[in-house]
């Protein structure tokens, strides 16, 4: 996982997309009103992202990707992602609809991403979040 400054989203969205974004860092209540609403960031509808004012509440459970990677960006507050070892049991199957598998790990590490801010998290990793309260987050799915 890689922790990069706003500016750094240039190497991943468009200045349309970023400039969305933007807004939404800029304009609070136009974030609190996109939140888990799914939104199309391209015209095939292969990036996707959605706002999310909440997080997972068993840190044991993870999720992993085998086709999209995620971009946590952080709107407001923070938000703290935990990454799992690369050895897991698997707690549910792969769904690929949904893109997800979920998994329990023996190891878990934390990293502190805070407005202004993204992560990268490329498939395969196992992971989850925990906002902050009042944070909000958007999360991007996209094909690197």
């Amino acid at each position: 996982m890689k922790i990069q400054s706003f500016s750094k989203l240039s190497s991943f969205l468009t200045i349309k997309q970023k400039s969305l974004i933007e807004d939404l860092i800029s304009d609070h209540e136009l974030a609190l009103s996109l939140v888990g609403k799914w939104m199309d960031l391209n015209d095939d509808g292969t990036l996707r992202a959605i706002v999310l004012d909440s997080s997972n509440d068993k840190l044991d459970l993870l999720e992993l990707h085998l086709k999209y990677c995620d971009l946590h960006i952080t709107l407001f507050g923070s938000d703290i992602i935990y990454l799992g070892s690369e050895k897991y049991e698997e707690v549910k199957a792969y769904l690929p609809a949904d893109d997800v598998k979920l998994v329990r790990v023996s190891h878990i590490e934390h990293y502190r991403v805070d407005t202004g801010y993204f992560a990268l998290i490329n498939t395969g990793i196992a992971h989850t979040n925990v906002l902050t309260p009042g944070s909000l987050k958007m999360v991007v799915k996209l094909v690197l």
